[in-house]
């Protein structure tokens, strides 16, 4: 069943979704409430914490596929965990949506410095783009040969 996915860093750059998933999307700019965005150490990106105080602005991506859904988990990897959100929509309306957010026992991996958008987009979002690339590239030789270990 088709789901709606939150993203609130890299992934809600629709060239970047595109280049992890290899589809688009519809989406639309959406809020979460009672979170709050901050870079993880030593990377480019961020992860999302649960708080009280803030609202994170994000894209939400309608209609997203298990198939879709399954590329996103990986690409995500072991420090988010997924999710259900309701988040607000800029018309006002409310919709469901999975999310990957980081969990309070892994809080340590962030910086407690706010992730900025403008930022990464200035800064290294043609470098992230190229290493979706590579995440994309080899997910398809994965799917073709087995992984070692499995």
């Amino acid at each position: 069943m088709a789901v709606a996915i939150f993203t609130y860093g890299t992934l809600a750059f629709p060239r970047v979704f595109q280049a992890v998933t290899g589809q688009t999307f519809v989406s639309a700019v959406a809020w979460l409430s009672g979170h709050e965005r901050f870079r993880v150490r030593g990377e480019s990106y961020p992860g999302l914490l649960e708080t009280r105080r803030r609202a994170v602005r994000g894209r939400v991506y309608f209609e997203v596929d298990p198939e879709t859904v399954a590329v996103l988990d990986r690409f995500e990897g072991s420090l988010y965990g997924r999710r259900g959100v309701t988040v607000t929509r800029m018309d006002g309306g409310a919709c469901h949506a999975e999310c990957w957010i980081v969990p309070a026992e892994r809080a340590h991996a962030l910086e407690r410095v706010p992730w900025d958008p403008v930022l990464f987009a200035r800064r290294d979002l043609r470098a992230f783009l190229a290493a979706c690339g590579a995440f994309r590239a080899g997910r398809r030789a994965s799917a073709e040969t087995p992984a070692k270990g499995a």
